[in-house]
Order: C-alpha cells, then structure tokens, then sequence
C-alpha cells in the first residue's frame, strides 16, 4: 500500500509543504511527549507488516533487514538510535520506508538512502509553517548527532531524524 498524501494549496496557488508527525514508541520523558517529525516526501510506503531478519555484528538499533519491491533494507529503531530507551512493544506500530537524500563530494547526481522505521501508529499530518521553536537537543539524547532538528511546542518535542547519518554508506563524508 502506497501512502498517498495530497499537498494542499493555497490562494496563490501555491503548493504548501507538509509533513507527518509520529508518536515515539515511548511513554513521556520528563512530561514531554516525543514524536518524529518527517516530510511526506521521505515517507515512500506504508508496510503493513515486514518479516525482520536479523544481521549479526550490526548496530544495537538495526533490528535487521526486509525484502521491499525488490531491495534489501535496513529496518531501524530510532528510539535506540537516538539512546533515548527501548521502544514499547505494546504500542500499536507503523512500519514506513522512509527516504533521504546525499550527495558525495565528487558526484553531482543526487543519491536516495532508504530504512524502513517502526513508529507509533497516530500519525497526524500538518501543513508548515508548524506552531513550534527550534530547541537544543534534551540531556537525555544520548546520540544527537543522529538528529538535524529539534523543535518543541507545548509538551511536545520534534525530533526530525538524519537518515544519511544513521545509515551513512562507507563512501559517503
């Protein structure tokens, strides 16, 4: 199944950019609730279930890897990722394949990375500009280098991911 967003438009007929905003697989941290905040173009598909094989000697937050249209990817845990807990296994989950983009030093041609992420099922879908302030990472990240933004509102925190890093191939810099 193919998530299909539409973009809306404005009165200038101008397309807004819009994102997807998912709970964290985890109970409030020090009264915030945190949720992962994406594009709607990284998300590529919603999987309604993806048989994990896991891979010896990889990183603690790879659960593995999955067959998807033909391509073998990794399937991570952002939560272990980012060192801030184990994810609640009782949660009703999400699974996405979520794209980012790279360039190396020496390619013009832009490269797609995909990983395949397990997230809270209450997705919410918002138009930007988004009513929140960009903030310093928490303490509590232990990996922020994992991390390009952090954006607060309420009791709410925004973590929005850096897929090339988490997934960094060996020739990227």
């Amino acid at each position: 199944m193919i998530a299909q967003v539409k973009q809306t438009q404005n009165k200038k007929n101008q397309v807004k950019a819009q994102v997807l905003i998912f709970p964290a697989q985890l109970p409030e941290i020090e009264g915030t609730r945190i949720h992962y905040l994406f594009s709607v173009r990284q998300i590529v598909d919603v999987l309604r279930h993806a048989d994990v094989q896991p891979v010896p000697f990889s990183p603690q937050y790879a659960e593995g890897v999955t067959e998807w249209r033909g391509r073998i990817l990794p399937v991570i845990c952002l939560e272990t990722c980012l060192g801030i807990g184990l994810a609640r296994e009782t949660m009703p989950l999400r699974t996405i394949v979520a794209r980012s983009v790279y360039r190396q030093k020496h390619d013009a041609q832009p490269q797609n990375v995909y990983a395949i992420v397990k997230v809270g099922a209450a997705v919410r879908q918002l138009e930007l500009p988004v009513q929140c302030e960009p903030l310093d990472p928490p303490p509590w990240i232990a990996n922020t280098s994992y991390l390009s933004g952090v954006y607060g509102s309420d009791k709410n925190l925004y973590l929005i991911s850096d897929l090339v890093k988490i997934l960094k191939p060996a020739n990227v810099s």
